[in-house]
């Protein structure tokens, strides 16, 4: 919000910002900052862009919440069955450099997503196909997550067991239609694992 007041201050005329998916909707801190940022956005007069991804593979396919690919130990948060449309953060740069002069992007909210949704189960297995690897899966259930998150006293701890939760829930985000409007490539989770 101080970073959108400086902005209106130095008279800037496009404001781009990065959000997360209207599919994660488990209530937490980090929902209402992102949703609270969201309205001020529109509300500022500027002409603006509001991106919306879905999950990162930097992140969640990362060891800082239980996918250590290089080891083959990966933490499954629920049944791991539901479909995400995991997006690499270097597209969401495209589409954020793309959104400054392509007009479908002008004061709209653009939901984004990979080139494909894929379960959390199908994504260890394109990870064990690449490495060569069996992968050690352990999963957390959903209840765990729920009693986690109604257990957690500061607002890092909130967010983080409601995206776990959220995760479990899926997010699938048919990109047809976007694609149409902005030709990029995506990085696929394929790829993203062969790196």
């Amino acid at each position: 919000l101080n970073l959108l007041q400086a902005a209106k201050a130095a008279q800037v005329e496009r404001f781009i910002y990065v959000s997360y998916s209207r599919n994660i909707d488990v209530d937490c801190p980090l929902k209402t900052a992102k949703r609270t940022v969201e309205q001020a956005v529109k509300e500022s007069g500027m002409t603006y862009t509001i991106l919306r991804p879905s999950s990162f593979m930097e992140v969640w396919l990362s060891p800082i919440v239980g996918f250590d690919a290089a080891n083959g130990n990966v933490t499954v948060y629920g049944t791991g069955e539901k479909k995400i449309s995991w997006i690499s953060l270097h597209d969401v740069t495209q589409f954020a450099v793309a959104s400054l002069t392509n007009p479908v992007a002008q004061n709209a909210v653009l939901e984004l997503g990979g080139p494909e949704a894929l379960s959390p189960l199908e994504v260890i297995k394109i990870f064990e196909s690449v490495s060569g690897k069996t992968f050690t899966v352990q999963h957390v259930p959903a209840a765990a997550l729920q009693a986690q998150l109604a257990a957690a006293t500061d607002p890092i701890q909130q967010s983080f067991a409601a995206l776990m939760l959220a995760v479990t829930q899926g997010d699938e985000i048919d990109m047809t239609e976007m694609l149409q409007s902005f030709p990029l490539k995506l990085t696929s989770v394929a790829e993203f694992a062969r790196r």
